[in-house]
């Protein structure tokens, strides 16, 4: 249901609520974004190590995953999080799809650090590597969908164009990715860019409708 312009305590209180959601997840776009480049810099020289060894390769792999693990999941649960909790707060029925994928990486992340530290630490083979690879897109996959599905309501629900455009191509880039390549990477970028342009659309939305300076 789309919130109209009512002056109750209520609405006002669900605005408050969302608009602290949409600026902690805003602002946790903008850390992811630029944690993703140093993660895609440090795998570009992990996949030059694979071209002399692929054992070294692997155990590059195996230090990423738990410095990923170690980093992202206190930013995970600041930002994404508590964002997600205040979007629950205000309408779990629309909202509480994103905070169940939060919640379920959250919860296998200690099984993402073992992972991690098991292919730094062991001699793991080149297929076990390439299965646990798999598993962890496919389950990544489906988690970061869910969330960008709770975007895109979110994008219904205050009609920011941007925002809902900015998720229908992420998704698209998402799938694409599984084959990784440039252009794909760079249209990515600008879905990431769309989704952040829209969220300070909403921002600006509950803005007016609360009568409130930004």
């Amino acid at each position: 249901m789309v919130i109209h312009m009512h002056d109750t305590a209520v609405d006002r209180e669900k605005l408050k609520l969302i608009y602290n959601g949409v600026t902690r997840i805003q602002e946790g776009m903008y850390v992811g974004l630029g944690l993703g480049v140093m993660y895609g810099i440090a795998s570009l020289v992990v996949n030059f190590l694979g071209l002399t060894s692929v054992s070294l390769m692997v155990r590059g792999y195996g230090i990423l995953q738990v410095a990923e693990v170690a980093v992202g999941v206190p930013v995970l649960y600041h930002y994404m999080y508590r964002g997600f909790n205040e979007f629950v707060k205000a309408d779990k029925a629309r909202y509480g799809i994103g905070m169940l994928s939060i919640k379920v990486l959250l919860l296998i992340s200690p099984l993402l650090l073992a992972e991690g530290l098991y292919l730094a630490l062991a001699k793991a083979s080149l297929i076990a590597f390439l299965l646990f690879r798999i598993i962890d897109g496919i389950i990544a996959l489906v988690l970061y969908v869910l969330v960008l599905i709770a975007l895109y309501r979110l994008g219904s629900e205050f009609n920011a164009d941007r925002l809902k455009i900015g998720v229908i191509i992420t998704i698209v880039t998402v799938f694409i990715l599984i084959s990784p390549n440039v252009i794909a990477a760079i249209i990515g970028i600008v879905g990431i860019v769309l989704m952040l342009m829209g969220l300070g659309d909403v921002k600006r939305t509950i803005e007016n409708r609360l009568g409130i300076s930004g």
